[in-house]
């Protein structure tokens, strides 16, 4: 399964994961958008803040690591709201919390 976010910056120009690292450009964010599988999901521009993150697990002594999911999103006032993908099933939740 290949994904992969794609940010663009307040000078006009694209970040891509793998090629530019997420804590030097996060403040600089403007848009965010996720692929997976050639699926984009797309997040409202302009937002106050913008975050991505993975779910990682693995088996202790197995050597292995698995992405069980992925998700980008948005501060919004005292809100965070999230697109979260499974990467076994493909299914996309919308996730909301409050943040202090």
């Amino acid at each position: 399964m290949m994904s992969y976010w794609v940010a663009k910056l307040d000078d006009g120009t694209d970040a891509i994961e793998g090629s530019d690292d997420w804590t030097a450009i996060r403040d600089r964010v403007v848009e965010l958008r996720l692929n997976v599988n050639g699926r984009w999901h797309e997040l409202p521009s302009g937002m106050e803040s913008y975050v991505q993150a993975k779910t990682m697990s693995s088996i202790v002594g197995s050597g292995e690591v698995n992405m069980e999911s992925r998700y980008i999103g948005f501060l919004h006032g005292n809100y965070e709201y999230c697109l979260r993908v499974d990467m076994l099933t493909d299914r996309v939740n919308i996730e909301t919390r409050k943040v202090i």
